[in-house]
């Protein structure tokens, strides 16, 4: 809905879920990935994007505007996948920081995520494995060909 030229939400009575400060709002687009409902993609005045998400009827911006991120990459079950300067990082889906954005990439398993850093040469790549639910679990230095070997999603991230 629109109000003295700012976007906000409501719910179907008429009470105010997202305020009326938004230059722009957008229902949050889905990945085959994972799905994240009852959220919009927020601008602020300055066209910074941000995810607000309606948690027991209310709204709450859980990747906010000011934190500048670049794009938001996609939905996962276990957050909010988010790019800053090139590097990707993660929100849980109350706002919780997941990982930072300090990243190459990700790589998901059934149980487990895989965040990749690349130091620079193409033999020193290392993947900082996650469970779901944020905790840190190990690092895995892989070298260069990671990506096209099954084994390691299967041995590290199942």
């Amino acid at each position: 809905m629109e109000q003295n030229g700012k976007f906000g939400v409501v719910d179907d009575k008429d009470n105010l879920i997202l305020p009326f400060k938004y230059s722009n709002i957008t229902e949050a687009i889905t990945s085959d990935n994972g799905h994240l409902d009852d959220a919009f993609h927020v601008w602020d005045a300055d066209g910074r994007i941000g995810v607000a998400k309606v948690i027991n009827g209310k709204g709450k911006e859980i990747v906010p505007c000011a934190g500048n991120y670049d794009r938001i990459w996609g939905y996962e079950s276990y957050g909010v996948i988010v790019v800053k300067n090139g590097k990707e990082g993660c929100i849980k889906e109350n706002g919780a920081t997941f990982c930072r954005t300090v990243y190459d990439g990700h790589i998901n398993g059934m149980k487990r995520v895989g965040f990749i850093k690349n130091s620079g040469t193409s033999n020193d790549v290392s993947v900082d494995i996650y469970d779901y639910n944020g905790k840190y679990l190990t690092t895995v230095k892989v070298g260069n060909n990671y990506l096209d070997q099954r084994w390691f999603v299967q041995k590290y991230l199942m």
